[in-house]
């Protein structure tokens, strides 16, 4: 830990080529080496950081990828059936006729009696005075 108490010279790096082999830096060069180590160290953090917020993020957005897929998958594509099914258009035609058929007739009596009452009929003036206003 002591290693050569030799002075630095002021362009030095603070190793000396006589000191590669050793594992730790001599006594004399540690508050030289103090400044370089704190800008590392700070580097090591931040990089530290970076990477903790890529994974963070990476992560999301593979649990965000995860929920957009499709509720719907079409397994097989439709086909023309070879059968009709329901429902049968004889007795919906058939059917349909006879509601329409039933709401004419339904619309045109009350108007036939309506047009048979006579005009001085005090309903009939009253009924006339409230449809204009």
């Amino acid at each position: 830990m002591t290693g050569p108490s030799a002075p630095l010279a002021s362009g030095d790096a603070g190793i000396h080529p006589a000191d590669e082999g050793e594992l730790y830096p001599p006594l004399r060069q540690l508050p030289r080496l103090a400044v370089p180590y704190a800008d590392l160290y700070r580097r090591v953090r931040v990089q530290e950081t970076i990477f903790e917020l890529l994974t963070q993020q990476y992560e999301l957005a593979r649990i965000e990828e995860a929920k957009d897929l499709p509720v719907i998958a079409v397994i097989d594509p439709a086909g023309v059936p070879e059968k009709k099914s329901y429902p049968p258009r004889l007795m919906l035609v058939l059917l349909l006729t006879f509601i329409f058929i039933a709401a004419t007739a339904i619309a045109i009596l009350p108007r036939n009696h309506w047009s048979g009452v006579d005009s001085g009929d005090p309903r009939k003036k009253l009924a006339n005075e409230v449809f204009r206003s």
